[in-house]
């Protein structure tokens, strides 16, 4: 629907013929930087009506996958507040003994923030990523995203993650129970 900050010609007129036809849009984004209301604001700067709940991000993807194994998971979080926001409203609980490890990105990480991460993964924590995209398209060129750090934390410890964002079932389930299809 949008590029960086702009919106993809035709996008709000699209979205609009698929409201007057009386469908229900729901929204996907590998990206868990942002919360869905956040989105939600940005895409009604582009004319785009979508409500916040119609807006699926892969955090949120993994907020189901980790309360589906516990009410409340141990986790160390190495990825955007967003991302923290949403696992610890959910339930989850920030341990330094974690069951858990979730990658996301935060342009702000640096890789020693990644150390606590590899030694827990060490320990026998989970990797869980919030996806496996590299990059993320941007106005001004590609940009990191999740599956970069998820690759080293991959490297670093020889373990493969558990990843729920696009293209993997999870986040499309989730989807379909939002739509109330699942």
């Amino acid at each position: 629907l949008y590029l960086g900050n702009d919106p993809i010609d035709g996008s709000s007129t699209a979205v609009a013929a698929l409201h007057n036809a009386g469908l229900r849009v729901v929204c996907l984004t590998n990206n868990a930087r942002h919360k869905p209301k956040e989105y939600a604001a940005k895409l009604a700067s582009f004319g785009i009506r979508i409500d916040p709940l119609d807006i699926i991000t892969s955090g949120q993807a993994v907020v189901r996958f980790l309360t589906k194994q516990s009410t409340a998971p141990k986790v160390h979080i190495a990825g955007s507040d967003a991302l923290r926001q949403m696992l610890l409203t959910a339930g989850a609980v920030v341990s330094d003994t974690p069951d858990y490890v979730v990658a996301g990105i935060d342009l702000n990480m640096t890789l020693a923030d990644l150390t606590p991460a590899i030694r827990h993964i060490a320990n026998g924590a989970q990797l869980i990523g919030s996806n496996g995209d590299a990059v993320i398209p941007t106005a001004d060129g590609p940009e990191p995203e999740a599956g970069s750090v998820v690759a080293f934390l991959e490297t670093a410890t020889g373990s493969n993650a558990t990843l729920l964002g696009k293209p993997k079932p999870d986040i499309y389930e989730l989807a379909l129970e939002r739509l109330g299809l699942h």
